[in-house]
């Protein structure tokens, strides 16, 4: 016994706690690299619903954006409408009055009462 006190630290050991120890060993790194993977799951997790949620926001303001574009596109319809009606009414009346000009003030007979 005193032979094995005062042999080195390796030679120490009994055979089989070497296997143990190495044992240990793996399974301490495995549950390290266990926790670190789980770790990274929930952080990989948490930046997907993050990205989710500003998904779900984005797509809201661009429904609200999509619905003001067909807003002011009937909007737009509408005014083309009366611009083009505006337009007619000023060439006709333009029209009128320059055939009003050339047949003279006296035939103008829009206004006039009509006589039966």
């Amino acid at each position: 016994m005193s032979a094995f006190a005062q042999a080195p630290i390796e030679e120490r050991r009994a055979p089989g706690d070497d296997r143990v120890s190495q044992g240990q060993r793996r399974v301490e790194f495995s549950r390290r690299d266990l926790d670190v993977s789980q770790e990274r799951m929930k952080r990989a997790e948490r930046e997907f619903n993050d990205s989710k949620d500003r998904e779900a926001a984005a797509q809201k303001q661009l429904d609200a954006a999509r619905k003001r574009r067909e807003a002011s596109g009937l909007s737009l319809d509408r005014a083309r409408r009366e611009l083009a009606l505006a337009r007619k009414a000023y060439e006709d009346e333009s029209a009128e009055f320059e055939r009003m000009l050339k047949g003279g003030a006296a035939k103008d007979t829009r206004n006039a009462p009509t006589q039966k």
